[in-house]
């Protein structure tokens, strides 16, 4: 768990309240090194990414050779282009490298979540 106080969840107290219940290790009052600390933070950052989206939106293709792609990684839209059916959906580098990338914002990245919950067959998560 990390520290309350160090979160700005609280403010205007000396030690965080999970320190004062004994589930904080003290790095709001110099208990744990801030190095020791950041490695916690490093960590929980890592495990927050993991919870967020990465999944391809497919559909048709401007030929029956091809089909559409969309890709969302780590909760944040990457880009659109076309790919072969062979490609390997599962592989996000593969993707990467003949999609175009775009810049993600908050209403493209709701457009796509509106479309995936309308036509949920439409979305492969990676």
């Amino acid at each position: 768990m990390l520290c309350e106080k160090l979160c700005f969840i609280q403010k205007n107290r000396q030690a965080c309240t999970a320190y004062e219940e004994g589930n904080c290790t003290g790095a709001c009052v110099g208990k744990e090194s801030a190095a020791a600390y950041n490695v916690r933070v490093k960590y929980a950052i890592e495990d927050l990414k993991k919870m967020l989206p990465s999944f391809a939106v497919i559909d048709k293709g401007r030929t029956e050779d091809e089909q559409s792609c969309l890709l969302v990684e780590e909760g944040k839209f990457y880009g659109m282009g076309y790919i072969s059916h062979h490609a390997d959906i599962n592989a996000p580098e593969e993707l990467k490298s003949v999609l175009q990338p775009y810049p993600s914002n908050d209403y493209i990245l709701h457009m796509i979540l509106s479309h995936t919950e309308q036509f949920p067959q439409k979305k492969i998560a990676i």
